[in-house]
């Protein structure tokens, strides 16, 4: 009997205490920031002045659906190329692109994990993956390469 007064005791307190529901993040915005490498972000092949590489200049454009992606400062949007995943307080912003050169060419994928910090910060896990098989450059010739970054971006703009 005594079992029975603490399921009951049990079930009045969860009836009693509401149940917290989880928000969903609002990630419309122009997001800017400077992302840090650790030590392993360089994988696969030598990457040509990758020592002089400490830091990645990352921004995010996300308005609905439309997303673009800008990073260092040598890169387009690249319209049409990302996409967004968005479960409650995380997304998965993602894209892959490509390049023709002289033979197969250089293709690229690129992954940034995202969750809000507070309501002008997200905290980013930014990942690229590049394969330039056969996109004839000088000393690069068919190397593989993946990068890995992590810090934040402030939102800038609407």
């Amino acid at each position: 009997m005594r079992w029975l007064g603490t399921i009951v005791t049990a079930a009045m307190l969860a009836a009693a205490v509401p149940a917290q529901a989880v928000e969903t993040a609002n990630f419309d915005g122009t997001w800017e920031g400077t992302l840090n490498f650790n030590n392993a972000s360089f994988a696969f092949d030598p990457v040509v002045d990758a020592k002089d590489m400490q830091a990645l200049k990352l921004r995010i454009e996300i308005h609905g659906p439309v997303v673009n992606v800008f990073y260092s400062t040598d890169a387009a949007g690249l319209p049409g190329t990302f996409h967004i995943a968005q479960v409650k307080m995380n997304a998965v912003i993602f894209g892959t692109h490509y390049l023709e050169g002289d033979g197969p060419g250089w293709t690229e994928s690129m992954v940034a994990i995202v969750t809000p910090k507070d309501d002008k910060t997200l905290l980013v896990s930014f990942s690229r993956l590049v394969s330039n098989t056969g996109f004839d450059k000088p000393g690069e010739k068919n190397i593989k390469f993946g990068i890995h970054s992590d810090g934040e971006l402030t939102r800038v703009g609407p």
